[in-house]
């Protein structure tokens, strides 16, 4: 896989091509680099844990993962906040 296949899958906000549709992909690594020089580089930490009412311990390990310049991503710790297991309705 090239480079360039690799940096086009990833959507990172911007085009990897140019204004007529052509494929640029000069262009796009320079403004990737850019955005990586003023935002860092940050991959994404999925968590899971087993849901039992209990989110503190998703939590932690969310505050674990940002501290390790990670972004945390734990439905366990998300759909709670707005799902209700005793609403009967879907």
């Amino acid at each position: 896989m090239t480079i360039t296949a690799i940096l086009t899958s990833l959507d990172v906000g911007f085009s990897p091509h140019n204004i007529e549709g052509y494929p640029d992909p000069t262009a796009f690594k320079a403004l990737k680099l850019v955005q990586r020089a003023e935002y860092g580089y940050r991959p994404l930490a999925y968590i899971c844990s087993p849901y039992s009412g209990d989110v503190e311990v998703a939590s932690a390990f969310c505050a674990h993962a940002v501290q390790r310049q990670k972004i945390p991503l734990a439905p366990h710790v998300y759909y709670p906040q707005f799902m209700n297991d005793q609403d009967p309705e879907p």
